[in-house]
């Protein structure tokens, strides 16, 4: 089972990463109102919350819990199979077959979806169900009676065990056939990460910004100052004020990250070397050297720093009125540069373009000041 999970968890990172960031992922599967409505994690709840019953089976119990396991287990498998062919429109794959379904959904029909079973115009008795004496939690025993075989009882009988294996055969077949649907998408969208890499590399800025908004929009949202307008504008500017020219060469370089990032991520959710085996590989804890610095050392070190203004540039950030562009004119009180940038920031406390352009400089400067202190 732990293949399964596996090869789930493959398909929901997928989902997770890329089919709910990316447009050009979504034009590739159904992606219409309702699966915007992420139903998608009811079926992979329902999915992980049941895994693992399927395989605890329990101890042999008299005929009663014999009765209420083989219901559970089957209801189980059917639910499954139409979850599957649930994922496998979502993907645009064809839904599985009745070959593969059956046998355990004929016994699932035969036992609990229609135990009496009558023709819907006639109301002519077609087939009857009775649980079989050998029933267990390990063996399914039920006898059959149908108008086909003149009401003679026929007697099936089915390893649970062999339940369970069917029904682990049909899931590995299908998530398969999911997982290659993925790496057919996933190829031809790397194809498109690394045309938008080349262009990058050309230093075509506009080129840049319009190919990210088709093809990698995720990173729209991830800074204030990456959305289109913005970025353009700032590129316009670069040659005005260190601070836009920042903005751009910051966005280059994690457009760029990001775009390595996400092409390892496909890979190796594409990897079908490590997709069948299971870990087992024990964490290590690292060993830790603790040492402790006296006051003598901290006075005796110029580099020493204390304030770094971490969590005051954290504030900063999300303009609180506190820890704001007053404390920290207060703190740099003595630096133009800095104070050039606070007082931009102070002035356009509305503008993102303006107030997060100078942010960003505001922090490399901080930086260099704490890195380079004055002797």
């Amino acid at each position: 089972m732990e293949i399964l999970k596996n090869k789930l968890e493959r398909i929901t990172e997928f989902w997770n990463d890329f089919v709910w960031e990316y447009k050009t992922i979504q034009n590739c599967i159904l992606w219409n109102d309702e699966i915007k409505t992420n139903y998608y994690g009811d079926i992979l709840s329902y999915f992980n919350e049941t895994f693992d019953i399927i395989e605890s089976t329990p101890e042999r119990g008299d005929f009663q819990k014999s009765i209420f396991y083989s219901t559970g287990l089957l209801q189980i498998i059917y639910v499954h199979q139409d979850l599957t062919d649930e994922l496998l429109t979502i993907f645009k794959v064809a839904k599985s077959t009745k070959k593969d379904k059956d046998p355990n959904r004929e016994i699932r029909n035969e036992l609990i979806g229609h135990p009496i079973n009558k023709d819907q115009k006639s109301n002519e008795l077609l087939s009857s169900i009775f649980w079989g004496r050998n029933l267990t939690t390990s063996n399914i025993h039920y006898i059959k009676y149908s108008k086909d075989n003149n009401f003679s009882g026929i007697e099936k009988s089915f390893a649970v065990s062999e339940i369970i294996n069917t029904h682990k055969t049909f899931l590995n077949k299908y998530f398969d056939l999911i997982l290659d649907k993925i790496r057919k998408i996933s190829k031809s969208y790397i194809i498109k990460l690394k045309e938008l890499e080349n262009v990058i590399l050309k230093d075509d800025f506009n080129l840049i910004v319009e190919l990210t908004s088709i093809f990698f929009e995720h990173i729209f949202i991830t800074d204030y100052l990456y959305k289109e307008e913005i970025l353009k504008e700032c590129y316009q500017r670069k040659d005005e004020h260190i601070r836009y020219r920042m903005v751009v060469e910051n966005f280059k370089k994690d457009l760029l990250q990001m775009l390595v990032e996400k092409q390892e991520q496909i890979n190796e959710i594409c990897s079908e070397s490590t997709l069948n085996k299971t870990s087992d590989t024990e964490i290590f804890q690292p060993k830790v050297k603790i040492s402790f610095i006296t006051s003598d050392k901290i006075n005796n070190n110029k580099s020493f720093k204390k304030k770094d203004y971490h969590y005051e540039i954290q504030k900063l950030f999300v303009k609180h009125p506190i820890w704001g562009v007053s404390y920290f004119k207060e703190e740099f009180k003595d630096d133009v540069e800095i104070l050039n940038e606070l007082n931009n920031m102070e002035t356009n406390i509305d503008n993102d373009l303006e107030y997060y352009s100078s942010f960003y400089y505001l922090k490399s400067l901080i930086k260099l000041k704490i890195e380079q202190p004055s002797q």
